[in-house]
């Protein structure tokens, strides 16, 4: 019997998007892998969630900041809110947003996110998790499957680097991070306040390593995203 599923199957886009090529274009130089992480400029990225299953989850927040060494740059900031489904979502004990609150539509909030990143990296805790998620909901607006070409640097990694834990031991946390360093814990669980505090932790990260032996591209590399399973 003949399959007939593909005919049925909604089908994606063949043609990228411009607005997507467009982003695309501004990544093309890339970065060298010696590149010390004190001389390239990155975006500092959190997202809050209805919860943690990729497949079934939503994004209902996403706060962003610029940053160059040594200095947080809370001039150029992103933050937005998504509306959400009409039932109260698992998250919302944590990220306090409810169903109603933020846009209805994301699809130009989300350009604007790719505009505001530009080729710069992006930096977060536990960050795999953020962009797989800003990366669907992408993939939806521009009903074409995307992957963000930015470096993505987990802070956490860098973490382990300063404060080996066990491979048995659960990973640094945020707010364990935040308070080793003694780093304020301003508007925790928002997605603007947690970008803010991952940023103050990636500049406290990289001040403790020695100017003559910095911590590059290279290092850093790779393990957000063996860490979630992507």
């Amino acid at each position: 019997m003949p399959d007939f599923w593909p005919f049925f199957k909604k089908r994606a886009r063949e043609e990228p998007p411009a607005k997507w090529s467009a982003h695309l274009a501004t990544c093309t130089s890339g970065w060298e892998m010696d590149t010390p992480l004190r001389d390239i400029p990155a975006v500092v990225l959190d997202t809050e969630t209805t919860g943690l299953r990729m497949q079934r989850d939503r994004i209902r927040s996403i706060g962003a900041i610029r940053l160059v060494y040594p200095e947080l740059r809370t001039d150029t900031t992103f933050c937005v809110q998504f509306r959400g489904e009409t039932k109260i979502d698992e998250g919302v004990a944590i990220h306090e947003l409810l169903p109603r609150q933020g846009e209805s539509e994301a699809g130009e909030s989300l350009e604007a996110l790719l505009d505001f990143i530009g080729p710069r990296i992006i930096i977060g805790h536990h960050i795999a998790f953020d962009l797989k998620m800003v990366e669907r909901a992408l993939s939806r607006h521009f009903k074409y499957q995307v992957t963000l070409p930015n470096p993505r640097v987990d802070t956490a990694h860098i973490a382990q680097r300063l404060f080996p834990r066990h491979p048995m031991q659960r990973p640094w946390s945020l707010n364990e991070l935040s308070v080793k360093l003694k780093v304020p814990g301003y508007q925790r669980h928002t997605a603007g306040g947690d970008a803010f505090i991952t940023g103050l932790v990636y500049l406290k990260l990289l001040g403790r390593l020695s100017p003559t032996n910095p911590l590059v591209l290279g290092d850093v590399l790779g393990p957000a995203r063996r860490h979630w399973g992507l």
